[in-house]
């Protein structure tokens, strides 16, 4: 079973926003100059880490909503079990391992 990666969503980091804005900032408010030290930069630089904090959520999303998506259809993952040796070679004994180490569909 192959397990793929979370996408990304948006991938900007803080200065990669804080880039953006300054960038967007003439044709919004052309009336405010932010320059390194002035209080309009310290907004902008407040902003951005807002919004890195924003980021990081939004790219936590898809995981969480497998997660309410894998409950709805009522798979579980199997609880942790302490380690165990059994006889091999009859088939009962191979479902009942097989059985284990994959997700196990409840009924309600």
């Amino acid at each position: 079973m192959k397990v793929y990666p979370t996408p990304e969503l948006d991938t900007r980091d803080a200065a990669k926003i804080l880039s953006e804005l300054l960038a967007r900032r003439p044709a919004y408010i052309p009336e405010v100059g932010p320059q390194q030290g002035r209080p309009a930069y310290g907004l902008f630089q407040i902003f951005s880490q807002y919004m890195q904090a924003i980021v990081d959520m939004l790219n936590q999303a898809p995981d969480k909503n497998l997660m309410a998506f894998l409950d709805m259809l009522g798979v579980s993952l199997i609880p942790a079990m302490a380690a165990s040796s059994e006889e091999q070679g009859s088939a009962q004994t191979h479902l009942l391992l097989r059985r284990r180490f994959y997700l196990k569909l409840n009924t309600r």
